[in-house]
């Protein structure tokens, strides 16, 4: 297994098992590409309904406004 494929499998293992609500999306258009459960239970969705589908589409943020902001 390659230096690179090593880091990728900790960085997922780290992922899931935080206890911090985390979600990956993608900066253009805010559209979940990965959650871990802690983001699923906080959130009310099921994993399913949340990749793929856009953070402000979902409703996510309180300001929507936020999200632009840089």
């Amino acid at each position: 297994m390659s230096r690179s494929a090593r880091a990728r499998k900790r960085f997922a293992k780290a992922f899931r098992a935080s206890p911090e609500a985390l979600v990956i999306s993608r900066v253009v258009d805010g559209v979940i590409l990965e959650v871990n459960e802690s983001f699923v239970s906080l959130s009310g969705y099921d994993r399913d309904e949340l990749i793929g589908k856009s953070t402000l589409l979902l409703d996510l943020y309180v300001d929507p406004a936020v999200r632009g902001a840089r």
